[in-house]
């Protein structure tokens, strides 16, 4: 599954949950940054992961294989 979502500015603001067979994370972006707020995994390990800001950054949830990059189109 992949899903890509524009973001326009830095003052864009949205919050979302990505819900596999593995589980689900819930993802913020806001002030020009992603990040991975909640997750259901047993490690939490996402969760403490820097909101990533830099095109091919990457926050990644190994137990529910989420992974969350920034790309330009």
């Amino acid at each position: 599954m992949e899903k890509r979502i524009e973001i326009p500015d830095d003052n864009y603001t949205q919050t979302f949950s990505i819900v596999t067979e593995r589980g689900m994370n819930t993802v913020r972006i806001k002030d020009g940054a992603v990040s991975m707020v909640e997750a259901d995994c047993p490690d939490h390990l996402c969760e403490h992961s820097t909101p990533i800001h830099r095109l091919n950054d990457l926050i990644v949830c190994m137990p529910n294989r989420v992974i969350l990059t920034l790309v330009s189109e």
